[in-house]
């Protein structure tokens, strides 16, 4: 194939895509820098933090505490339940909790 031919159907769907590196992530285009690429429990304090600032500072310390203790609870019963379903599928499978290292001692009358 020489410069001045067009490439065939064939030849293009051979070539590589290339992405723009500077193309914005549209999942994060929308939100603030900071908070981009925040874990979501981060995202739940934030939350909750920015919509109990404008009451009275009294209610708000509580309902703040209050709300943070249950994020943090909510996150742990969501650990525990993947736990669970986890080995309610694999049978086979044993928490590091829960494992044990066996050692059998035997006497050597006991081979006989």
């Amino acid at each position: 194939m020489t410069n001045q031919e067009p490439p065939t159907d064939t030849q293009r769907q051979g070539k590589r895509t290339r992405i723009d590196p500077s193309a914005k992530d549209p999942s994060t285009a929308d939100r603030p820098q900071n908070q981009a690429r925040q874990p979501p429990k981060s995202l739940a304090e934030a939350f909750i933090r920015s919509h109990v600032a404008s009451l009275h500072p009294q209610l708000a310390s509580i309902l703040e505490k209050l709300g943070i203790d249950q994020v943090h609870r909510l996150q742990s019963v969501y650990n525990k339940q993947t736990q669970s379903a986890r080995m309610e599928d694999d049978s086979e499978f044993i928490p590091r909790s829960a494992r044990l290292e066996f050692k059998f001692h035997m006497t050597k009358s006991s081979f006989c």
